[in-house]
């Protein structure tokens, strides 16, 4: 028996740290030199099997820029799963990680979520201005698993896609037991109460 789920994963992060290039590289294997400033909210999917579950992987690709602030938080909610990406180039968009984790959190309980945080553009590792030692760092502090990633060069991205798209079925599993729990015990309870009046 197939199960099929529907998970839904938005990428946060500055401009120009590589969002739109990440997923573009995941889900039509292709990169493009030309950038492009996303518009609001854009969105991309990829269908994978994993066991016996049929996976659609909706990413939402959300911009950067401050003047596009309130058409993103209003998909916040809407999210199972979230990737941080900054630019190890540009020390900034790492400060900025903690800004874009409280967006997030403004609108969703995170610890009913996936995370990952990536550093993408590590084919420029020559200009990197992100320790991996203040990475770490933040990494163990907020307990979010850490990849580094060059969509140009294909590197990192499919191992960290496996494991959010992955992490986030699992949650979604649990949330979907959970809700059948508590479905059958007001229904069971129901039924009782209505042996008792008769």
């Amino acid at each position: 028996m197939i199960n099929e789920y529907i998970v839904k994963i938005l990428t946060l992060g500055d401009t120009t740290v590589g969002k739109t290039s990440i997923i573009l590289r995941y889900t039509k294997e292709k990169f493009n030199n030309v950038f492009l400033a996303t518009i609001g909210i854009d969105f991309q999917k990829k269908i994978v099997n994993i066991g016996n579950n049929k996976v659609n992987v909706v990413l939402w690709d959300t911009a950067g820029q401050e003047r596009f602030k309130k058409i993103t938080s209003q998909y916040l909610y809407n999210g199972d799963g979230a990737i941080l990406v900054f630019d190890i180039t540009q020390k900034n968009t790492f400060e900025r990680i903690n800004y874009w984790l409280e967006e997030l959190e403004k609108k969703k309980n995170i610890e009913e979520m996936s995370l990952v945080l990536v550093g993408n553009k590590i084919d420029l590792n020559d200009k990197r201005e992100v320790s991996i030692d203040d990475i770490n760092k933040f990494s163990q502090e907020r307990k979010i698993k850490y990849f580094e990633t060059s969509a140009k060069n294909n590197i990192g991205i499919e191992e960290m896609m496996n494991y959010i798209v992955k992490k986030t079925l699992k949650i979604i599993k649990k949330r979907n037991d959970e809700n059948n729990e508590e479905n059958i015990t007001i229904l069971s309870f129901d039924q009782k109460e209505k042996k008792g009046c008769c």
